[in-house]
């Protein structure tokens, strides 16, 4: 069987935000992401043992599109954290079957064959992530300033799927395993103040 431990995440590429400060200390944001849904996975025995595992990427799946809401609290004249939630559109241009991979090897008889082959679908174009997280910022000038960023976020649709087919002498198993683009991301970079 398809079987744990099952790795899914969303990882951001590249983030471009802007936003814009009302009311003192409250922020609005919004901007672009690429962003690129991955897969791990196990092949158990039915008496427990992993029979073997594989992995699956792929390049930039979706663009997000972030709206943020932002509250500033200054910890001293250099640090600030900003605590935040909000939604994510997530926008992909690909649709239907987007690519498959095959783990190959040998059987007893060294002869050449295929292990494991995932084969990968977008079956969604678009979908709503929603969560939140907080950014800590540290002032280097006025006007420049290096955050480090870390969000969980919950997704509302299936994005992505991974059909799987599994050869173990000679039968097959197979399944599907979906990405929603749930989990938490990590990511850091600089901010510009205008």
């Amino acid at each position: 069987m398809i079987g744990g431990p099952i790795k899914l995440r969303n990882t951001i590429i590249a983030e471009l935000l802007a936003g814009y400060r009302f009311f003192n200390n409250w922020i609005i944001e919004t901007g672009i992401s690429t962003n690129q849904l991955n897969l791990g996975y196990s092949i158990r025995e039915f008496s427990g043992g992993i029979h073997g595992s594989s992995s699956s990427s792929g390049g930039i799946d979706f663009f997000g599109i972030p709206m943020r809401i932002k509250h500033e609290f200054d910890l001293n004249n250099r640090i600030s954290a900003n605590p935040y939630f909000g939604l994510t559109h997530m926008v992909s241009l690909k649709k239907g079957q987007i690519g498959s991979i095959g783990l190959h090897g040998h059987n007893e008889n060294e002869e050449p064959m295929v292990y494991t082959e995932t084969t990968r679908f977008i079956d969604r174009s678009y979908g709503l992530l929603i969560g939140g997280g907080a950014s800590f910022e540290y002032n280097i000038t006025p006007l420049i300033s290096f955050l480090v960023n870390g969000e969980y976020d919950y997704g509302l649709h299936n994005l992505k799927r991974y059909h799987i087919e599994h050869y173990i002498d000679d039968s097959v198993i197979s399944g599907d395993i979906y990405n929603r683009g749930t989990g938490f991301k990590f990511s850091a970079g600089i901010k510009f103040k205008i």
